[in-house]
């Protein structure tokens, strides 16, 4: 009779899927999950499907007592003028966390673009890396 043996070892592909795995939740528990997902997927490239293209003029900067991975959530009044509507725009007020980099351009003033949600227009996404210039205007 015959033993039925499975061989039960990992072999180099599992062995090494297993150590990518490792790697990366060890990224995640490091820097962050928010920063690992935008890194992986992208998140801070929306485009036109995702909302409708405008641009956000920051009013007013409140910083709030909550930080979100290693990032402070501050409070932000904007002037948001959609690119296809009133030249005035609307007053919305947001909440959102910015890193180190993004938290040194922001002040009143200073103009970025944004996406307004398809089916509510209190709903933006403000793309803080994304300054609008002088030459943008031109």
């Amino acid at each position: 009779m015959a033993e039925d043996t499975k061989d039960e070892s990992l072999g180099c592909g599992g062995f090494l899927l297993l150590i990518a795995g490792a790697s990366l939740l060890s990224v995640c528990c490091w820097f962050g999950l928010g920063w690992v997902t935008n890194l992986l997927f992208g998140v801070d490239s929306a485009s036109e499907k995702d909302g409708r293209p405008c641009t956000a003029t920051v009013l007013s900067v409140k910083e709030t007592k909550v930080v979100l991975n290693h990032e402070q959530q501050f409070e932000f009044r904007l002037r948001v003028k959609p690119d296809e509507g009133p030249a005035d725009g609307y007053e919305v007020t947001i909440r959102d966390t910015l890193n180190v980099i993004e938290g040194g351009h922001v002040a009143h003033g200073t103009e970025f673009r944004c996406v307004i949600d398809h089916d509510d227009d209190s709903r933006v996404k403000v793309f803080w890396a994304d300054e609008v210039t002088d030459q943008d205007h031109a």
